[in-house]
Parts: C-alpha cells; structure tokens; sequence
C-alpha cells in the first residue's frame, strides 16, 4: 500500500526482477529533462527476465504510458489505468517479446477507467542502460 507521487522518468522501475504491487497508487509520472519517458511502470527485461504483477493498483495522469513493458512479462488484476499517452505499451528488446496477463477487473480510460484496457505497440524507446559499476 504505497503512494508513488510526481516522480520524473518512471514512477516504479523493474529491471530484470520481479516486482509484486498491491493496492497501491502511482500518480502524474512526468518525463525527466530532457523529454523523455515519463511511464506510470516500466518493465524491462534488460541482463534477465523482469516481471510485474500488479493487484488493485491506480495508475494515473503519466505522461507517457501507464505500463510499459519492454520485453518483460506484466499481470494486472483489479486495477485501473486513468488518462496517460497510452495505458498499456509492450514492445520487443532484442529478440524478446512482452506479455500482458488480464486476471481481470482492470479498466482503462479517460477521464474515468471505464472501458476495457487494450495494450498496442507504439515505438516507445526503453530506457538506457546504465555502464557496469568498476
């Protein structure tokens, strides 16, 4: 049960692990400086698989998609995903595909989550990865 507010870039970041969110809200992710991003949760499967479940989660005002997954694996039951770019992104990373999971009750829309929530494939750019650590 957290709150992640007026975060920059990615409001909660899983790379290569996994993640379990529950009955949490995560609102107005805004891109970072230079214009970029700005997800509600990003999913990346970058040096091994990344995955998110998400239960009863509220999704809100990101500016760019709610959840974007790039090549990672994401579960949504009972969440709503409130007037972003797009609510729901997967795109291919080198060679692996992204997964979406409806356990059910999720609605997507603005400005209620009212409607069905439907992932598409718009291009979105995963994040850079950072140099190893010497």
């Amino acid at each position: 049960a957290s709150l992640l507010e007026r975060s920059h870039d990615f409001g909660l970041f899983v790379s290569s692990s996994a993640a379990t969110v529950s009955s949490s809200v995560i609102r107005d992710t805004q891109p970072n400086l230079a214009g970029l991003f700005g997800d509600g949760v990003a999913v990346f499967s970058l040096h091994g698989p990344a995955t998110a479940a998400l239960h009863r989660v509220s999704i809100a005002h990101s500016a760019r998609a709610a959840v974007a997954s790039h090549a990672g694996s994401v579960s949504l039951e009972a969440s709503e995903m409130t007037c972003q770019a797009f609510d729901l992104d997967g795109e291919t990373f080198e060679g692996q595909a992204f997964r979406f999971e409806d356990l059910g009750g999720n609605l997507c829309g603005c400005p209620e989550a009212s409607a069905p929530c439907r992932a598409v494939s718009a291009g979105l750019e995963p994040p850079t990865p950072m140099a190893p650590i010497e």
